[in-house]
């Protein structure tokens, strides 16, 4: 064979194991990429299936804690938030230390109901959104990404920097009743309306803030991104003064100018960012300080009222999703979630005022739907395991819509068209207040 063609052969040979090699290194890659994909999330999977489990845990124990009797609270409507107070708060929990750990119970006044779930469940939902309120001046807005959220308003602890002073009393006495509440709302398997800053939940579950949780906790960080990657430029006070970042402008107006003092404000522990030479080091750790270390003193009360009801190294392995969903239910309401565990009677699924009604449901906008879980339900909030409602079938086309909160049941008239179900549905969810007898 001439030299020019065993030399084509050869080539040919070549690049044939090359593409093959290529070809193997490729699917080789790929099957590494599925591989690592499938196994992130195999791993969510599984650390939600833990979670789940341990919020199943943790309701197990509160209910094995409960002792014999109700603690029973008589409020009036008008005044609701007020007395609510009055009653978390007026009793001396080392004479009477069973009181929080009986089942709670809610009468109010003139309307002629027995407590079995719903009222408790509508009390926790009137009273916190009162109670979380920034008009309280205990509790503000964050300026997280995620909008709505309350956190421990700062300025109710006039000298932040100094361990050893302490909060005004009725300031020290609000925290000790949103701390009780809060760990109620748990030990009685009910739900509070507010949701909170990541900190807050860090706080109470005594874990340390990550990178990434400090950066998202303030929306006003995002914008100065590529200020924060210049991470080997020394940087002064000056410097970061410039920067549009929120907390910075907060330390200026409490005229904390020297950072080394910063610095020692809080023993870090290993999983904390030490340096301070860099841009983003010098953010992260007033950072740290601004969204956690400072709402210390108020923290220390919380947890006096929340360990009040039952010991807050119960919470102990939860993470900050799984506490969210304890206090507050979780984010997102899927209506096809409770669908598809609804039953009827006299109903059934292929019924025309059933189609109707959850055509009406999904139209609702997220106010007038909180409305109407509160109506079937007593509250709008729900854990990842959705209650089954009931729609029963009433033969008086004409009336308005009942429902028994406590046993999630829905009467629901035979109505003759979308429009008057839309018509009866809005008046009573929109019209409708307090308890009875139906």
């Amino acid at each position: 064979m001439p030299q020019s063609n065993i030399n084509d052969v050869i080539v040919e040979q070549v690049f044939r194991f090359r593409s093959s090699y290529v070809l193997i290194l490729t699917s080789s890659n790929r099957e590494e990429t599925e591989e690592t994909e499938q196994t992130k999330e195999e791993k969510m999977k599984q650390s939600k299936i833990t979670q789940l489990k341990r919020i199943q845990n943790l309701r197990n124990k509160c209910l094995e804690a409960h002792t014999i009797g109700l603690f029973k609270i008589k409020v009036s409507r008008n005044i609701l938030y007020l007395q609510s107070k009055q009653e978390l708060l007026t009793f001396d929990q080392s004479e009477n230390s069973k009181t929080l750990n009986k089942r709670l119970y809610i009468q109010y006044q003139g309307e002629h109901a027995i407590d079995e779930g719903g009222p408790l469940s509508e009390w926790f939902l009137e009273f916190s959104k009162k109670l979380f309120d920034p008009s309280t001046l205990c509790f503000r807005y964050t300026n997280a990404a995620r909008p709505g959220l309350i956190e421990i308003d700062p300025t109710t602890d006039p000298d932040p920097t100094n361990p050893n002073s302490d909060l005004d009393q009725n300031v020290q006495s609000h925290y000790i009743c949103a701390g009780r509440l809060l760990a109620l709302a748990i030990f009685n398997s009910k739900f509070v309306y507010p949701r909170f800053s990541v900190a807050f939940y860090k706080l109470l579950l005594e874990q340390w803030l990550r990178e990434d949780e400090l950066l998202q906790e303030d929306a006003s960080v995002t914008h100065e991104d590529e200020l924060l990657q210049e991470d080997e430029e020394e940087v002064s006070l000056d410097e970061l003064k410039k920067m549009d970042l929120d907390f910075i402008k907060s330390l200026m107006s409490m005229e904390m100018a020297d950072l080394e003092e910063l610095h020692k404000l809080q023993k870090r522990n290993s999983n904390t960012i030490k340096s301070i030479k860099t841009k983003k080091g010098l953010v992260l750790e007033i950072g740290q300080w601004y969204l956690y270390d400072r709402y210390r003193k108020q923290m220390k009360k919380i947890k006096k009222g929340f360990e009040d009801v039952f010991p807050i190294s119960w919470l102990k392995g939860l993470s900050v999703e799984a506490l969210e969903e304890l206090i507050s239910g979780v984010y997102v309401f899927e209506i096809s979630k409770l669908r598809a565990k609804a039953r009827y009677g006299g109903y059934d699924k292929k019924s025309k005022q059933i189609k109707w009604f959850w055509m009406y449901m999904s139209q609702l906008k997220t106010e007038d739907l909180e409305k109407l879980l509160q109506f079937i339900f007593g509250t709008s909030k729900f854990g990842s395991c959705y209650p089954t409602l009931q729609i029963n079938k009433v033969k008086i086309p004409d009336a308005l819509p009942s429902a028994h909160t406590c046993c999630h049941i829905l009467n629901l008239p035979n109505y003759n068209s979308f429009d008057v179900l839309k018509s009866k549905m809005d008046f009573a969810i929109k019209e409708t207040v307090g308890f009875g007898f139906i």
